[in-house]
C-alpha cells in the first residue's frame, strides 16, 4: 500500500500539473503535443523506479513485508500426459509478484491510454507543423503539405493560393537574418499581424488563425455544463430559455467582468416593488368616509 501511495503521488502530481497547463487559454497545439509526449516518457520511465518506491516505503514502515511472505505457499499439482515432458512451473512471490502483477500493469495501462490521446494531438499538429519548417523544407514536400491542409479545410483555404503564399512567405522570412530559423506558428501569425501582411498572405493568416483557435481541452465546456445544475434546480423548473441563458452567461463568464451584484439586486427590488406610498390626506379622507 505504501509503494502504491508513493507511486500514485508522483504520477498524479505530474498529470495534474500537465492538466493545469493544458487548460491555459493561450496554450497552442504544438506545445500541448510536446507536453503529452514528455508526460508519456515520464510515465514510461517510472517502470524502472520500483526499487526507489520500495526503499521509500521501507523508510516509512521498516517492519512492512509483502503479503506472500506472511502466508504459506501452496504448490499446485499439474496433470501431465504420457507424451508430455515435466516442466518447471514459475511461481512468483513477494517483490517479483507485486512488481509483475500490480506495478507494471498500472504503469502500462496508464501509458497506453495517454498515448491514445496523444496520437490525436500529434495528428492535428502534424497537419500544421510545416509552417515552422518553411525555410528548410524541400519544395515538393512543402507543396504536398499545403495541398493536404487545403483539402482538409477546403471551405476556408484555397490550395493554389496557399501554395504560392507559402513560397512567398518563405522568401520573406529569409530577409530576417537575425531571426531564428525555427519560428512557431504563433510567431508567424504575430509577424503577419505586426507587419500588416494579411492581404499579402490571406490563406496563411487564415490557416495560422485556425491553428491558434483550436481547443486544447474541453475542461471549460464541462465546467459550463456543470453550472447549469446550480442555476436550474428543482425550485426553478418554470424558468424560460432566455432567462436561463442570461443567468448561465453571468455565472460562466463571471471571471471576465466583476459585477456588483448589490446594485443589481437593489435595482431589481425597486422595479418589482408593489408597495404604494400612502399620504396623510388619503388616510384622513378614508377615515371620514367610514365614520
Amino acid at each position: 500500500t505504501i509503494i502504491l501511495t508513493k507511486t500514485w503521488n508522483d504520477l498524479l502530481g505530474a498529470i495534474n500539473k500537465t492538466s493545469l497547463s493544458l487548460q491555459n487559454n493561450i496554450l497552442t497545439m504544438d506545445v500541448a503535443t510536446k507536453l503529452f509526449a514528455s508526460l508519456s516518457v515520464y510515465i514510461s520511465n517510472t517502470r524502472n523506479n520500483f526499487d526507489k518506491y520500495e526503499l521509500a516505503a521501507k523508510e516509512i514502515n521498516p517492519n512492512s513485508e509483502y503479503k506472500d511472505k506472511l502466508q504459506r505457499k501452496r504448490i499446485r499439482s499439474t496433470r501431465i500426459t504420457f507424451l508430455e515432458n515435466p516442466s518447471e512451473t514459475v511461481q512468483l512471490a513477494g517483490k517479483e509478484k507485486f512488481y509483475v502483477e500490480t506495478f507494471l500493469p498500472i504503469i502500462d495501462t496508464l501509458n497506453t491510454h495517454l498515448q491514445q490521446r496523444s496520437e490525436s494531438y500529434k495528428e492535428i499538429n502534424e497537419r500544421f507543423s510545416f509552417f515552422t519548417r518553411l525555410q528548410t523544407m524541400e519544395p515538393d514536400h512543402l507543396k504536398k503539405k499545403c495541398e493536404e491542409l487545403a483539402d482538409f479545410y477546403c471551405e476556408d483555404i484555397n490550395t493554389n493560393e496557399l501554395n504560392s503564399e507559402c513560397f512567398h512567405l518563405r522568401e520573406y522570412l529569409k530577409t530576417f537574418k537575425n531571426e531564428s530559423v525555427d519560428l512557431s506558428i504563433l510567431d508567424i501569425h504575430s509577424l503577419i499581424k505586426a507587419d500588416k501582411l494579411a492581404k499579402t498572405f490571406p490563406n496563411v493568416e487564415v490557416a495560422t488563425r485556425i491553428f491558434l483557435c483550436l481547443m486544447i481541452t474541453n475542461g471549460s465546456g464541462e465546467r459550463s455544463f456543470s453550472q447549469l445544475k446550480r442555476i436550474k434546480n428543482e425550485l426553478r423548473t418554470t424558468m424560460l430559455q432566455e432567462r436561463l441563458t442570461n443567468l448561465s452567461i453571468m455565472c460562466i463568464e463571471s471571471d471576465l467582468q466583476k459585477l456588483d451584484f448589490e446594485d443589481i439586486i437593489e435595482d431589481f427590488a425597486q422595479q418589482k416593488s408593489r408597495k404604494k406610498t400612502v399620504t396623510y390626506l388619503t388616510i384622513h379622507i378614508n377615515y371620514k368616509f367610514h365614520c
